[in-house]
């Protein structure tokens, strides 16, 4: 009993629960600001996190929702024969864009692209074709024509439009002093491509399209412009074909970004910010343009001539030639001074988009005859009568013929061989005639290659190599001299779609037999 009369006595006594109350309280107080701090240290800790660790991600995602960006094409760079002149160049040139800003309602658009439309007929250039309200409108790309009806859907209404390139000095200077009165408008300096009037190299230089246009192709040397990671406005022109193509990374030089701040709707609400491009590199060829002008119109001239009267007289089937390829090159180097491929065409017409008209009329021109097979430029009905740009070598390949038999030893430079004007060979008796069945009497290697003797070739060469007891497969010992001499491979020069040729005499062993 008394030690339940002792708590009893603590229990009532006042001033022990004040002291028992007020450790509850400290107590109490205490675990709040402990579990206060943890909060806060995690907090510290996550804002750091954020900060210091994913920094980048979280910049990449604000700026994603909060901004949008547009690349600007750089100006290209030019492209030069050896002794700078130059081949193709590119000229500055200001553009009108529209984007869209708040406050910009159906009436208001159509009065600005009525009032563009007579601008452009005031003050630009009274020889180009004018420039409707109804087809500015249009470039507008804002869902709706002149009347407010709605056409096709509008693209993103962050990217600006291209209305008009190549403004005059006036018209730039009008929308300068009125651009307070035309929101929506901006000047944007870009580039145009050009090439030399003369037409000179035209398919080895190439040419340029849209990227849109690029990058739906199927070849595959386009396939750079089919990658996911690729970074170029859709109406930005890009190597095709030729050298432009083959050096796009070079001339093309680095892209540029304008960044927009943007609200939730998509509408620009800010200042833009300019990340400035890089004009490409120039490209110094070892074309010389001289050498090029005269080998082009060599060709010209050699068709004419072939068609008249006195080229029928040496070769009949001449008059009917339409094409002619040629390459030159400095011996002592491998440069190469010239490569002609006629008849060619004015590169220009790429420039703004060609009709299917314009296509029609260049579309057996446009390949690079020197390097890969082309077609001849004839109506449908005649062109499969024409040879392509592809023909076996002919009589040039007799020197290589007489290589191959003293290097392998089935000839000696005094050997004679008594050309009849016709070898005769195989079961069948097939025949090998000189040209107009002529025979040559008694020849050496030397005389053989100067009266150009197919009998000799076949009778000496063609059919000794066949005959030999020590080649497994002579085929594949006459094709590897045609290799070696650049006859079946590429060139290794990297120009897109180039042809390794034709090495025929596999077929021919096929269809007939090894000896022929």
């Amino acid at each position: 009993m008394p030690d339940m009369a002792v708590h009893l006595e603590e229990q009532q006594d006042p001033a022990k629960q004040e002291a028992l109350r007020k450790r509850n309280i400290a107590f109490r107080l205490n675990l709040l600001f402990f579990a206060t701090f943890i909060l806060f240290s995690v907090l510290v800790v996550n804002l750091a996190y954020l900060q210091f660790v994913r920094h980048d991600e979280m910049k990449a995602r604000e700026t994603s929702m909060s901004s949008f960006s547009t690349l600007i094409a750089p100006i290209r760079g030019n492209i030069f024969d050896r002794n700078e002149y130059p081949l193709a160049y590119t000229e500055s040139t200001q553009s009108l864009f529209f984007r869209f800003e708040p406050g910009q309602d159906k009436d208001y658009i159509v009065d600005l692209a009525k009032r563009v439309a007579d601008v452009f007929a005031t003050y630009g250039d009274p020889d180009a074709k004018p420039i409707t309200a109804e087809e500015v409108i249009r470039r507008m790309d804002v869902g709706f024509d002149l009347d407010k009806k709605p056409t096709k859907q509008p693209g993103l209404i962050s990217r600006p439009r291209r209305i008009k390139e190549g403004l005059s000095q006036r018209e730039i200077a009008y929308f300068l002093e009125h651009k307070d009165e035309m929101r929506g408008l901006e000047i944007t300096e870009e580039s145009i491509r050009k090439y030399d009037p003369n037409t000179i190299a035209v398919q080895l230089i190439g040419y340029l399209r849209e990227f849109s246009t690029a990058s739906n192709q199927t070849a595959s040397y386009l396939e750079r412009y089919r990658q996911p990671n690729a970074e170029y406005l859709p109406d930005e022109y890009v190597g095709f074909d030729g050298l432009e193509l083959m050096y796009q990374d070079v001339l093309r030089g680095k892209i540029g970004r304008k960044t927009y701040p943007i609200n939730a709707q998509g509408r620009i609400v800010g200042q833009v910010e300019i990340e400035y491009p890089e004009k490409g590199n120039n490209l110094i060829l070892s074309i010389d343009k001289d050498v090029q002008l005269a080998a082009e119109q060599a060709i010209e001239e050699h068709l004419e001539w072939l068609r008249s009267p006195e080229g029928k007289k040496y070769n009949e089937k001449g008059t009917e030639a339409v094409a002619g390829y040629a390459v030159a090159m400095e011996v002592a180097t491998g440069h190469v001074v010239a490569m002609a491929s006629i008849p060619d065409y004015d590169p220009n017409v790429w420039r703004g988009g060609i009709s299917q008209e314009e296509y029609a009329e260049i579309q057996w021109r446009i390949a690079n005859g020197a390097i890969r097979e082309r077609y001849a430029d004839l109506p449908d009905e005649e062109r499969g009568r024409h040879p392509t740009s592809l023909v076996p070598p002919g009589s040039s390949l007799k020197p290589l013929s007489v290589l191959i038999g003293l290097n392998e030893g089935l000839i000696t430079p005094t050997e004679r061989y008594h050309d009849t004007g016709v070898f005769v060979y195989g079961r069948d008796q097939s025949r090998v005639r000189n040209a107009g069945g002529r025979g040559y009497g008694s020849l050496n290697a030397t005389s053989a290659i100067r009266h150009s003797s197919n009998t000799f070739m076949a009778a000496m060469i063609g059919n000794r190599l066949y005959m030999s007891s020590k080649y497994d497969n002579p085929l594949d010992v006459w094709d590897s001299y045609m290799k070696q001499f650049g006859l079946g491979v590429t060139t290794g020069s990297g120009l897109p779609g180039e042809s390794a040729g034709d090495p025929y005499y596999y077929k021919t062993a096929e269809t007939s037999s090894k000896q022929a």
